[in-house]
């Protein structure tokens, strides 16, 4: 497995979770968010949130800037865009696959068989 695949790995392991998930969104909605204001998003503890967001760091899906005493979160596109990339080829497949059968059951082929 090379870099890439791992990488890869990591960021849909961390998209599988839905808090992570629901972080991701809150982050979409703002440039900068304090990991209070995450943590006070959701019905956990707040090292609970923390594991969370040092799982998504490890993916590369948010970075942390320290201003005085707080942690700012961001959204970091790069790892989604590489994981849709990956997804891509396989959409690419399923949709010519549908097309193959949708042209075979309009040219009434399928009742040949």
């Amino acid at each position: 497995m090379n870099m890439q695949d791992e990488q890869i790995d990591v960021v849909f392991s961390a998209l599988a979770n839905p808090v992570r998930r629901k972080v991701l969104s809150i982050l979409l909605a703002k440039q900068a968010v304090p990991a209070s204001e995450l943590a006070g998003a959701f019905d956990l503890t707040r090292s609970s949130v923390s594991e969370h967001l040092g799982l998504m760091e490890k993916a590369g899906l948010v970075s942390a800037i320290k201003v005085g005493r707080q942690r700012l979160y961001r959204l970091e596109p790069e790892p989604l865009l590489s994981a849709m990339e990956w997804l891509e080829v396989y959409r690419t497949f399923w949709l010519t696959r549908t097309n193959e059968l949708r042209i075979l059951l309009d040219s009434g082929e399928a009742d040949a068989g």
